[in-house]
């Protein structure tokens, strides 16, 4: 009788085992297959915004996900090489350029809304490496092709 009831504890816990790898397994397959746009509309007016923006973005870019980081309004701001991105936020010493560049650099995508470009004069020649203006489909199909879209 101790013997059955050994067995099937021992098979329960082989088959709960099993499951949690393939959980586990399952989410990692379904974080690196996921598109995400991260939108951002602020720039040097709360600098929280593009900080927390661009570490979020990131983050989900080591884990797997296709992120593109959408500019928009004041967001537009920040893919403008003549804006000084040397600024820190909180008490990281990270500045903004370190951590545009690092998303870009590990692939992440920056689309830029030309019209709130056009308002704050910045060409499609002054943008920062990675980042590309927008036109109303490549905007479009990003955040209808998006799993997630985050907001700040």
């Amino acid at each position: 009788m101790r013997q059955s009831l050994l067995v099937a504890v021992l098979a329960a816990g082989v088959v709960t085992l099993g499951l949690g790898i393939q959980a586990r397994e399952s989410s990692a397959q379904e974080t690196s297959s996921q598109k995400v746009v991260v939108h951002l509309s602020h720039f040097t007016d709360s600098l929280h915004y593009p900080f927390m923006a661009l570490k979020v973005a990131d983050a989900m870019r080591q884990r797997g996900a296709q992120v593109t980081l959408y500019l928009d309004i004041e967001g537009t701001r920040l893919a403008d090489k003549g804006e000084n991105l040397g600024l820190r936020w909180g008490a990281d010493d990270t500045t903004l350029a370190e951590l545009y560049d690092r998303f870009v650099k590990a692939g992440g995508r920056i689309l830029v809304c030309p019209h709130c470009a056009e308002h704050f004069g910045i060409a499609e020649g002054a943008l920062r490496e990675g980042a590309k203006l927008g036109t109303d489909d490549t905007i479009t199909s990003a955040i209808m092709a998006a799993d997630k879209v985050v907001d700040y």
